[in-house]
């Protein structure tokens, strides 16, 4: 049998998980689509069969943040900031790097 304070000492437990795991997964998602914008630009050459990115390929269509299902009012209930601009930022930047390699 467990007992109430148990069940919020691992409530709150799991709530830190899962705010370490969706603030990765928006994370992880703006690394992976600026990877793939910066890797299907054709001023660089590549985008193609040699990166294994097509146009088809990759996300369907951007996130503008966390979608709303998958916030939590305690642990997760901001947008987390805005994932469309991070990812602009971030294909900058390997955009840049590209160029200067």
């Amino acid at each position: 049998m467990t007992t109430k304070s148990a069940m919020l000492a691992s409530r709150a437990t799991a709530g830190a998980r899962y705010l370490a795991a969706i603030t990765e997964l928006r994370s992880a998602y703006i690394d992976l689509a600026a990877l793939e914008g910066a890797l299907r630009n054709k001023n660089f050459g590549v985008g193609d069969t040699d990166a294994g990115i097509g146009a088809s390929a990759g996300f369907n269509g951007r996130l503008p943040e966390i979608p709303l299902a998958m916030r939590h009012a305690t642990y997760a209930s901001s947008a987390l900031g805005a994932i469309d601009q991070a990812v602009d930022a971030q294909a900058l930047v390997y955009l840049n790097a590209l160029q200067a390699g």
